[in-house]
């Protein structure tokens, strides 16, 4: 069974796109104001703006480099087996990142946008993980 948090992928994204969106908008300023400094006649002011607009190319990719999954616990996922308890759970894979009744959410990766449940019978017990 798979279950689906719309508002939590939505809102990462939307973090996603504002990020890189920031960015993007840093690096035009930068690359611009180096491209003004480039003209300049003064050999030490021509160095500032090639250097400028060279820190403007790479803050894409130090961007990009950021998002990249540090942070994987979802290897972890099946070691999880029906029947375990949660203080059991919480041995193998830590504190959730979030919980709602009966689901505890693992996020994997500073973007949030993968992420693994596991969830709670009334019982206490596990009946069931799920990757999204």
């Amino acid at each position: 069974m798979c279950f689906a948090n719309g508002m939590a992928v939505n809102a990462a994204i939307n973090g996603v796109m504002t990020v890189f969106g920031g960015a993007l908008l840093a690096a035009l300023v930068l690359v611009a104001f180096g491209f003004l400094l480039c003209r300049s006649k003064r050999p030490n002011t021509r160095i500032a703006g090639a250097v400028l607009g060279l820190l403007g190319c790479s803050i894409p990719f130090v961007c990009c480099l950021s998002f990249v999954n540090f942070n994987d616990r979802s290897g972890l996922r099946q070691s999880i087996k029906e029947g375990m308890t949660e203080a059991q759970v919480l041995e193998v894979l830590g504190q959730p990142d979030s919980k709602s009744s009966g689901m505890w959410y693992y996020y994997a990766g500073p973007t949030k946008l993968i992420y693994f449940g596991v969830s709670f019978g009334e019982n206490g017990l596990v009946d069931g993980t799920y990757i999204e």
